[in-house]
């Protein structure tokens, strides 16, 4: 039997078989993750990658917009109280000239649509009040750094606004995107995708992670989720300052070294609570990629510990090998996206998006599947891609053959420039 006590003073025995999981206080209704039995490398990671999940509850994540757009009905305010109530009460208030409406995502979401003052719409994201009562610091930091990642401006990645506090409560405006997630184009589409449509997918992702490293900032919550599609941008900041502890010598509100959420998509390095860089973002995004290609994950278990193990032991087949039609080129890089050493990685996002530049030039079509904002799933039409449009490749090469030949030779070099 293990034991298990909650933070309200009651204990329960369990079931060994039991360690790993997750269930609530009969008490208090607090959330709690029977501890394992053992104490090797994966039980650790496992344990700390089990306890973050329970305390974050996706609160730091920032969740796409669902499909349909809200009506002026949606967001009316409310005098507001005189200490502002949790998350999930705030529907209908006001928060810093910020009017509340729907909460975005799922129920353990903290991040809402809201009415800016100036009538623009945004998502709002509130800290919650728990996390709050949990570290009395977090909610001046959480503020400190996201005012510190407005300067973030990247056509991949999800704007911030603003951010503040006002009677106790911590917020950060960002930027609506009308969009979809690529965990819900996965789920619409059988659970994979054309490899043409991920190579797309994984271009923007990367164009994304490259700004972000480029200014010592580390994702670590890479996955379906927090991939918007329509036009992929990368959401829900995990970030990390990879310098290490702020100005004023205290750890940023997501810690160096802290597993955050489900282990699924985390790096090697990462569900062992070790130190981490951007490698880690590729690993998560390699495991992501995998997933849309083949349907599989390349890691999966019953609990959090076999996830884990496998994480840190199991070596998958290639996604060629589960995916006979998937190319050669796309297989080999994430192979090395999901390579047990960072080293044995792609060094950089620059790196990977060269070469998904080349995968993506050797197919034959590139166009993206793209749903109008507000189209149920499965209604998509292919639509040129900025890099050239489906076939683009074919038919430029054969233009140019044909109006070479019908102009002639001192033509050519014109007729080619032309079309570059």
């Amino acid at each position: 039997m293990i034991l298990v006590q909650c933070k309200c003073g009651k204990s329960f025995s369990v079931p060994a078989e039991m360690a790993g999981r997750a269930g609530k206080c009969t008490a208090c209704g607090w959330r709690l993750v029977v501890p394992l039995s053992d104490d090797s490398p994966e039980a650790q990671a496992a344990r700390q990658a089990a306890a973050m999940e329970a305390m974050s509850a996706s609160s730091d994540q920032i969740q796409a917009l669902d499909r349909t757009t809200p009506g002026s009905s949606d967001i009316q305010a409310v005098t507001a109280p005189q200490q502002l109530p949790n998350a999930e009460a705030l529907v209908g208030r006001e928060v810093a000239g910020y009017v509340v409406g729907r909460r975005l995502g799922d129920k353990h979401s903290s991040v809402f649509h809201a009415r800016a003052p100036d009538g623009g719409e945004v998502a709002l994201k509130v800290l919650p009040k728990e996390k709050v009562d949990r570290n009395p610091t977090a909610g001046k930091r959480f503020v400190r750094e996201a005012r510190g990642m407005q300067a973030i401006a990247h056509p991949n990645l999800i704007r911030l606004i603003d951010a503040g506090d006002e009677r106790g409560s911590y917020w950060l405006s960002m930027e609506l995107h009308k969009g979809w997630t690529l965990e819900e184009e996965l789920a619409s589409s059988g659970g994979k995708l054309p490899e043409a449509e991920v190579l797309q997918i994984a271009l923007g992702v990367a164009r994304g992670l490259e700004h972000l490293h480029g200014l010592q900032l580390i994702h670590r919550a890479v996955r379906p989720k927090h991939i918007l599609l329509k036009e992929t941008k990368l959401c829900g900041f995990g970030l990390l300052r990879s310098g290490g502890p702020g100005a004023d010598g205290e750890q940023n509100v997501t810690m160096k070294g802290l597993a955050i959420g489900k282990p699924d998509y985390m790096s090697p390095e990462q569900v062992r609570g070790h130190e981490i860089d951007g490698r880690s973002d590729l690993f998560s995004l390699g495991v992501t990629l995998y997933q849309s290609l083949t349907g599989e994950r390349p890691f999966s278990g019953p609990t959090p510990m076999a996830i884990v193990s496998a994480i840190i032991r199991k070596n998958p087949p290639s996604v060629a090998t589960v995916e006979p039609g998937v190319s050669k080129a796309t297989s080999t890089i994430v192979d090395r996206l999901l390579a047990k050493d960072p080293e044995d990685r792609y060094a950089t996002a620059q790196q990977l998006a060269r070469d998904l530049e080349k995968a993506i030039g050797k197919k034959p079509g590139t166009g993206t599947k793209k749903r109008l904002a507000g189209a149920p799933a499965g209604d998509a039409a292919v639509v040129a891609n900025p890099d050239g449009g489906t076939g683009g490749g074919v038919s430029r090469v054969l233009l140019a053959a044909l109006l070479i030949a019908a102009l002639g030779a001192a033509a050519a070099i014109f007729v080619t420039q032309f079309l570059d």
